[in-house]
């Protein structure tokens, strides 16, 4: 009996039970919650890395277009109010000259040609500049009053006085200068910001 006895004891105790099913089923669920949160973890961190480096690199981009194009506005401001001067001071000289346009009519056409420059140069640069911005604004100011003078100096040569005042043109020409300067600092400070 002893045989028989051993053996139903081994029978009962190898005979599947509910517990044990439910401790597998609940380690089996436990593994792929854990495993499918971390993937779902892993996944977020990804994405918001890929966002953060499309933000950095859209940064960098813009910061690249708006310097590289800060700077070609700046060279144009520049190069043009270069122009300007030359032709406004080889003008200025030329009305100082004591000739007689009538008795000179190439004279006048060349002075003529020469005004024309200088208004459409000074045009085209108040045209870069916008007037909401203080820095610009006094720069379009200077250059207004540019051509102010120029053309009361104009008026005086049309009535044969050659009497300018030439403290009055260094100043009107320091006036843009300083303006340009200052546009050139503030454009720079804007730059570094972006960088």
């Amino acid at each position: 009996m002893q045989i028989i006895d051993l053996l139903t004891q081994i029978a009962e105790n190898t005979e599947p039970d509910n517990a044990s099913l439910w401790v597998a089923g609940i380690s089996s669920a436990s593994a792929l919650l854990g495993a499918l949160i971390g993937a779902v973890l892993l996944h977020r961190g990804t994405v918001r890395q890929i966002k953060s480096s499309e933000d950095v690199e859209r940064r960098k981009l813009k910061a690249n277009i708006v310097t590289t194009e800060r700077l070609r506005w700046l060279q144009e401001i520049r190069k043009r109010t270069s122009d300007f001067y030359a032709n406004l001071d080889m003008h200025y000289n030329l009305l100082k000259r004591p000739v007689n346009p009538q008795n000179n009519p190439q004279y006048q056409k060349d002075a003529d040609d020469l005004a024309k420059t200088v208004m459409v140069e000074c045009n085209q640069i108040i045209l870069l500049l916008n007037p909401a911005k203080e820095d610009q604004k006094k720069m379009r100011i200077a250059c207004n009053d540019a051509l102010e003078f120029f053309q009361s100096c104009v008026a005086k040569r049309n009535q044969n006085n050659f009497q300018f005042d030439d403290n009055e043109y260094v100043r009107v020409k320091t006036e843009v200068f300083d303006s340009l300067t200052n546009i050139g600092v503030q454009t720079s400070k804007k730059i570094k910001e972006l960088s």
